[in-house]
């Protein structure tokens, strides 16, 4: 039986990559395992939509390892109807990328062989299995990344054919479980609120025939939703401004007090430990149970 959730290691150098590798898209959305009968989230607490909890629970074989995914929805969908015990009424698929039967030494290839043999009576509206692609080399690698983010993922998910089911981070030199992405996923806590204001100053052509406005603050005027985030990491501070829908911006706006303290999660394009992180884009409130 899993014990702990296997953890995936960053690829910073893909110099470092031993090929062949299995590859998958990378899922962004809340990780699931049924382990003793229960469906329960990546630090081994129940999941809370109890709907989806039950499914899960009749339909699934102990060991499986997955993420569930609301369709069509950003990660703050997905939040929203499975983190929640009465969450939003969508359509929630569980995708499956990994199966331990009964021994966490088993090879990944072996541990895919078990899943399809146990995936079989599995409704299909239900499950969505995750089946990995034979990688050789760096170009076959750098393609295969570029039809993943195409298609709207994250990045690349990358195991050793042989390797096992780590109950931990695996290391890059182990290679049991990695992940590339051009985009780095953090959290900041909210510290504040920027409202957005509307700019009502003349616009002015520049001397390049380009459409231009002054900032001056006479004329900006307040729109009733949020602007920006200002967050805090550690002893940084900054904003996110961008990744909100105009829906999104007017409910944090009117239930600010909701949002104060709470986890902020976004990807932002990778800087060094003392910068501020570079086009933070906003991609959803991280829910304490799925810390």
């Amino acid at each position: 039986m899993i014990t702990k959730p296997m953890l995936a290691g960053t690829v910073k150098d893909m110099a470092k990559i031993q090929y062949p590798v299995l590859c998958t898209p990378k899922l962004d959305g809340i990780r699931c395992l049924k382990i003793d009968g229960k469906a329960v989230s990546r630090n081994f607490k129940k999941i809370p939509n109890t709907y989806i909890r039950s499914w899960i629970e009749e339909f699934f074989p102990d060991g499986v390892d997955g993420e569930l995914i609301a369709e069509g929805g950003t990660f703050q969908e997905t939040t929203s109807a499975v983190m929640r015990e009465d969450g939003a009424r969508k359509v929630v698929f569980y995708y499956v990328f990994d199966y331990v039967k009964n021994d966490v030494k088993r090879t990944y290839s072996e541990r895919m062989e078990d899943l399809a043999d146990h995936l079989e009576g599995v409704p299909k509206e239900m499950c969505k299995r995750v089946l990995p692609t034979t990688i050789k080399n760096e170009t076959e690698l750098l393609a295969f990344e570029k039809k993943c983010l195409a298609d709207g993922y994250e990045g690349v998910m990358l195991r050793r054919p042989d390797g096992p089911y780590k109950e931990g981070r695996s290391t890059v030199r182990e290679g049991y479980l990695l992940k590339l992405k051009r985009f780095v996923d953090s959290e900041a806590v909210i510290v504040g609120f920027e409202e957005r204001l509307h700019n009502e100053n003349v616009a002015t052509k520049d001397a390049f025939g380009r459409t231009e406005r002054s900032s001056h603050k006479a004329n900006m005027t307040p729109t009733g939703m949020l602007g920006a985030f200002v967050v805090k990491e550690g002893k940084m501070s900054f904003k996110i401004g961008s990744g909100f829908t105009e829906k999104q911006r007017i409910e944090i706006w009117n239930n600010r007090d909701k949002y104060l303290g709470q986890l902020a999660k976004y990807k932002s394009q990778k800087q060094g430990s003392k910068d501020a992180p570079r086009f933070p884009i906003f991609l959803g409130v991280r829910n304490k149970n799925d810390c």
